[in-house]
């Protein structure tokens, strides 16, 4: 059974959308999903989301992304692990403006994954 660490915004309309997508796109999947928690137990937190990347299979980015995010699918192309990013209208613009998230490409570790049909320009 393949693992996945989810990365997303723990913010709870986000959370809420995420499990709506995974309940669609994860089948046989053992899921890690971070637990949003206070901010005294930060170093708890960050060592408990680094742990998830370390043993996971594959990082995949669901809804809406911002820093955490960004760190947590670099620090999984560091280690050398898939990054799959699923793309809708939550983080699409994010997502093509980025320019550094593109890079991943280049390493053959980054697939991007359409749910939705992009909408004319």
């Amino acid at each position: 059974m393949k693992s996945i660490y989810i990365c997303s915004s723990l913010r709870p309309e986000v959370y809420a959308h995420v499990s709506s997508v995974l309940a669609i796109v994860a089948k046989d999947e053992k899921i890690y999903r971070p637990q949003p928690g206070p901010i005294q137990n930060r170093r708890e937190i960050v060592a408990s989301d680094c742990y998830g990347i370390e043993h996971c299979d594959e990082l995949w980015v669901v809804g809406q992304l911002g820093r955490d995010c960004s760190w947590e699918i670099g620090y999984a192309m560091g280690l050398g692990k898939k990054v799959k990013i699923y793309i809708d209208s939550t983080n699409r613009d994010m997502v093509e403006k980025d320019w550094m998230l593109h890079y991943g490409f280049k390493l053959g570790l980054l697939e991007f994954i359409e749910l939705e049909k992009k909408p004319d320009a």
